[in-house]
């Protein structure tokens, strides 16, 4: 445990609770001297000597399987303290947010002792009413503008379906009209070619497909002001200027 409160992870030891400010250690593993005389150079001479030095190339290598796996927890740790990092802010966020909705919904949130008949108790508690009331109404204009805006934005939808329908209905009757005139000019063309008695031009004019409905607007509610105690009448049916999205040009 003493080791552990001395290294990096020293907050897993300790009394003190965490918070989001709480500060991050971390602790550099140094870098491995080595030695200035190298312990293999020598030729060994006698058993005694081989043995020994078999056992130092062991432990060598050993030591260096150590340091490597002290590395890999060093990279390990750096990952691990990013993503602290990250956990860090978003609890610091959460706590502030804490923090402020405690406050808002509470007259005294320091938990002190105060007077409940002086004035700036009165005070706080008249400030307090008038604020929760005007969230409530805030809260009912809101519902009731989007039963409102709902309403209206399916009205519309069912005009702008109406309006396709009879554009379809109107380019299947121009497209008819072409056709028929297209049969006329053919009987035109081959009565002219045989010799028979027949006017200059064709009878009838080229059928055009005239003009179509015109776009419908896009309803919009009005914005309602959060002290309102009850949604106005004159203000959710207020339309903009924006055109429909199918909203096609009159020709």
């Amino acid at each position: 445990v003493e080791r552990l409160a001395e290294s990096a992870l020293s907050t897993l030891v300790n009394t003190f609770s965490l918070s989001g400010n709480s500060p991050q250690t971390r602790q550099q593993i140094p870098p491995q001297q080595k030695p200035s005389i190298p312990t293999l150079d020598f030729v060994p001479s006698t058993e005694q000597e081989c043995t020994l030095a078999t056992i130092i190339q062991r432990l060598e290598m050993e030591n260096e399987l150590l340091r490597r796996r002290a590395i890999e927890l060093q990279a390990a740790n750096v990952l691990n303290e990013a993503y602290c990092a990250v956990l860090q802010e978003q609890l610091a966020f959460k706590e502030e947010k804490g923090k402020k909705k405690t406050a808002s919904g509470r007259l005294m949130g320091d938990g002190m002792p105060v007077l409940l008949t002086g004035d700036d108790f009165y005070e706080r508690v008249v400030q307090w009413e008038k604020s929760q009331e005007e969230a409530a109404a805030a809260k009912t204009n809101r519902k009731a503008a989007k039963v409102m805006r709902d309403s209206r934005l399916a009205d519309w939808i069912k005009k702008c379906d109406e309006r396709t329908a009879e554009i379809k209905r109107i380019e299947e009757r121009w497209e008819k009209a072409k056709e028929e005139w297209n049969e006329e000019k053919e009987k035109w063309k081959r009565d002219k070619t045989a010799g028979l008695n027949v006017p200059a031009h064709v009878a009838k004019l080229k059928p055009k497909q005239g003009p179509l409905p015109k776009a419908i607007p896009r309803p919009t509610i009005k914005r309602q002001s959060p002290t309102a105690n009850k949604p106005s009448s004159e203000s959710l049916e207020q339309f903009d200027g924006y055109s429909s999205s199918n909203g096609d040009s009159a020709d």
